[in-house]
């Protein structure tokens, strides 16, 4: 069984306009993370169960890690092609810098699940993202530096004369 696993990292929506242009994730605060999955395989897949969804961040000899409670565990069927949700966490990162996230899956048959995440990745389960966190205070105050620049732009703007 083939398939692609996809992932798509928000930060809170009061930070998202400006901080998914920067970073995907930012930290202190909870962030929004989706899962799907395609089959890209010749065959159906059955469905199956998730059977892991963590996230680490190491600073020095030290690792942050968490898992995933409270999600659906169901991975649907999917037929030849098609790509479906999978599930959506809100995990919270204490530090700015690189997270790891991984999912695991398990096929109702007993197959071996093989999981991608881009097409001409070497198929592996579990799959790992690893995606950068921003400082949540920075990116904040960008965005607030941003509203302001867009106001005063608004306010000082000259009628265009042409030449």
């Amino acid at each position: 069984m083939l398939l692609q696993a996809k992932i798509a990292g928000l930060s809170p929506p009061e930070l998202n306009q400006l901080a998914n242009q920067l970073y995907p994730l930012v930290n202190g605060a909870a962030n929004e993370v989706r899962f799907a999955v395609k089959n890209i395989g010749n065959q159906p897949f059955p469905g199956g169960k998730i059977l892991e969804v963590s996230a680490a961040q190491s600073f020095g000899l030290r690792e942050l890690m968490s898992r995933a409670t409270n999600i659906s565990d169901v991975v649907p069927t999917l037929a030849v092609g098609e790509e479906k949700p999978l599930c959506e966490w809100k995990p919270v990162f204490p530090m700015e810098g690189v997270a790891t996230i991984r999912l695991r899956l398990e096929a109702s048959d007993g197959e071996a699940v093989n999981l991608r995440r881009y097409e001409n990745d070497p198929p592996r389960n579990p799959v790992e993202f690893f995606l950068p966190v921003g400082n949540a205070a920075e990116v904040l105050m960008l965005y607030l530096l941003y509203a302001i620049d867009r106001k005063l732009g608004a306010i000082l703007a000259l009628p265009h004369r042409p030449i």
